[in-house]
């Protein structure tokens, strides 16, 4: 997600998604969202300032609280850019 992301836009795609998810067969309750930023690596690994609003556990550390999470993991992204030459 872009950090300069709103948290109101944060809930809006939340909330568009855990109706879909719900239909295709996952628990909301057990399905947890965390905004990130891979481009700037907010959220992933440490806390970032950049996303303030948010203070629940990082990607990294909201994949190791649960070992069962990583069985069937499926990560959405809303974008992605590739960089010629890498």
């Amino acid at each position: 997600m872009d950090t300069t992301m709103p948290k109101d836009r944060y809930i809006e795609i939340v909330g568009k998604l855990l109706p879909f998810l719900k239909k295709v067969g996952y628990n909301p309750d057990k399905t947890r969202f965390v905004p990130i930023s891979g481009f700037n690596g907010d959220n992933l690994i440490e806390r970032s300032t950049n996303i303030d609003w948010y203070n629940s556990p990082t990607l990294l550390e909201a994949l190791l609280t649960d070992s069962t999470s990583l069985r069937g993991l499926k990560l959405l992204t809303e974008s992605t850019t590739h960089q010629m030459g890498a």
